[in-house]
């Protein structure tokens, strides 16, 4: 349980807001008066539009903010497999290999160039999306009995079913 401390307004009472403004309503506006709601006199300078320059800054910032969120999406949507990607990606290597000299053909070493291979965009993915098996089920709901007792002489004569009488058929 959380402890509230008491809070005293200007007028000696007791202000009750500490309660409803913990937990949830922490970041919320609460009002608990009707003086609250109540529109309240603004400064004159609080309510006066901004200057130009104030407004041309807020204009920049936010074209900047927009390009910014803009350009993200557009290099997100180009393709980034084709020609123009591959061909500045796949610089060639150039690498130096001596052979083993015990299978030795003749060759003392080789200069090996290493290009990446073409990927197809059009080819199938190569891996499976496996279903991952589903975990235990909750546990069922208990059915709550009441506590087993003996059956007496009274409950069995109790639940005894006499046989069916008819006039029709026996």
């Amino acid at each position: 349980s959380a402890i509230v401390a008491v809070d005293v307004g200007a007028d000696g009472e007791v202000k009750y807001d500490a309660i409803v403004k913990q937990g949830g309503n922490r970041d919320k506006t609460v009002y608990t008066s009707l003086d609250d709601m109540k529109a309240k006199d603004a400064d004159a300078l609080a309510l006066a539009l901004p200057s130009e320059e104030e407004a041309d800054s807020a204009v920049d910032k936010t074209k900047a903010a927009l390009e910014k969120i803009i350009g993200a999406k557009v290099a997100a949507s180009k393709p980034t497999t084709g020609i123009v990607a591959t061909a500045a990606a796949s610089e060639a290597k150039f690498i130096k290999y001596t052979p083993n000299p015990q299978q030795n053909s003749g060759v003392k070493q080789r200069i090996i160039r290493m290009v990446d291979a073409q990927v197809d965009p059009m080819e199938p993915a190569k891996h499976k999306h496996k279903k991952v098996p589903r975990g235990p089920p909750s546990p069922p709901v208990p059915v709550l009995h009441s506590p087993p007792r003996k059956v007496t002489v009274k409950d069995q004569q109790a639940w005894k079913v006499p046989p069916c009488i008819s006039n029709w058929k026996n």
